[in-house]
């Protein structure tokens, strides 16, 4: 997200719409919203608690040049057991 315009908003939108067409419930990290003043790490502790609800992780494309998709695919990988959905 950081580094993209509108951190990247669109595409995980358009993912979040594909995913739900393929009858799956998303849970897009945009529909926790934005807080003033908060930087990765504030995002990083309140996101990676989420992906204990779910049982995989959809990665968008590039995200292994994000430092933050690196390590949410780690913990939903290697503590979590999840698998990546393509």
């Amino acid at each position: 997200m950081t580094g993209i315009p509108e951190y990247n908003r669109a595409a995980f939108l358009a993912a979040e719409a594909r995913l739900r067409a393929l009858g799956l419930e998303p849970v897009n990290p945009w529909d926790f919203g934005e807080v003033p003043g908060w930087g990765h790490y504030d995002y990083m502790r309140r996101d990676i608690p989420a992906l204990a609800t779910c049982e995989a992780i959809y990665m968008l494309r590039g995200w292994l040049r994000s430092r933050g998709a690196r390590k949410e695919w780690a913990v939903a990988r290697f503590v979590y057991g999840m698998r990546r959905l393509r």
